[in-house]
């Protein structure tokens, strides 16, 4: 399931970005801010390089870097239940292909698998909301520069 992310961390992401904190792809599922393969990101550049990566370059004043840390924990809450929802429906999975030959249930392979399904889609949804939020913390001029250096790391990453 997994690719890219970037950071220690239970973060949030955007399509390919990769700056924070956060797990990355994979465990967590879909796209974003993150640490790498492994948990709740995607592809994209890694800039985790520090306690605050490529935002240490942004030059985040106090208030910024407190409502960064306030959402990182709540994303890292969020995260974290549906990952628990997410592994009970995986336990109701296996319990129902059955352990002997002839003795799976069709019915609730389908629903435990739709299940988990609507469950990612929620951690998509948070992670978005949480992009969402990141980006309206930085003044224009952040933004402006953060999308540049994703930019130039992309440029270099597909070198």
């Amino acid at each position: 399931m997994g690719r890219g992310g970037y950071g220690p961390g239970p973060g949030f992401g955007g399509p390919g970005a990769g700056c924070g904190w956060g797990m990355g792809h994979g465990m967590m599922g879909g796209p974003g801010w993150g640490m790498g393969p492994g948990m709740m990101g995607g592809p994209g550049p890694g800039w985790h390089t520090g306690r605050w990566g490529a935002l240490g370059s942004l030059d985040l004043d106090d208030a910024q870097r407190k409502q960064l840390r306030e959402l990182q924990q709540q994303q890292r809450r969020k995260n974290w239940a549906l990952m628990g929802q997410i592994q009970d429906e995986m336990d109701k999975l296996q319990d129902a292909w059955g352990s002997e030959p002839g003795t799976r249930n069709r019915a609730a392979i389908l629903a435990a698998n739709q299940r988990i399904a609507e469950l990612h889609q929620q951690m998509l949804e948070s992670r978005l909301d949480a992009a969402e939020q990141f980006e309206k913390i930085l003044t224009p001029a952040q933004r402006e520069q953060l999308h540049s250096q994703r930019g130039a790391a992309s440029g270099r990453a597909r070198r």
